[in-house]
């Protein structure tokens, strides 16, 4: 089995505008990027004090989001998603932790 292939992007934002944004790529992914094979999920995370928007998204392998990429280039709202300075890493899983037991002696 292989590790799902991690796609981390970084959107800038301000306190101003960080829910515009936040909405702007809500909309994006659950009306197209979520409906690509070999999407697994993704999570948004704003930064408390609304410098920047995290976008962590699992793919099956990185095939999957190469063809997710590929038709995205052509994508009405990717004008505007990039107004907003995306850098985007590309990552594997090396280690997943979980939980201490509570119940520990």
């Amino acid at each position: 089995m292989t590790t799902p292939f991690i796609v981390i992007v970084r959107f800038q934002t301000t306190a101003q505008n960080q829910a515009t944004v936040l909405q702007q790529i809500d909309s994006y992914v659950d009306k197209f990027l979520r409906h690509f094979s070999g999407f697994l999920g993704s999570t948004l995370h704003s930064n408390t004090d609304g410098s920047d928007i995290v976008h962590y998204a699992s793919w099956q392998q990185e095939a999957d989001f190469r063809a997710f990429a590929e038709a995205a280039v052509d994508h009405p709202d990717l004008p505007i998603l990039r107004s907003y300075q995306p850098m985007a890493a590309f990552y594997q899983i090396s280690h997943q932790y979980k939980p201490a037991s509570a119940s520990r002696a």
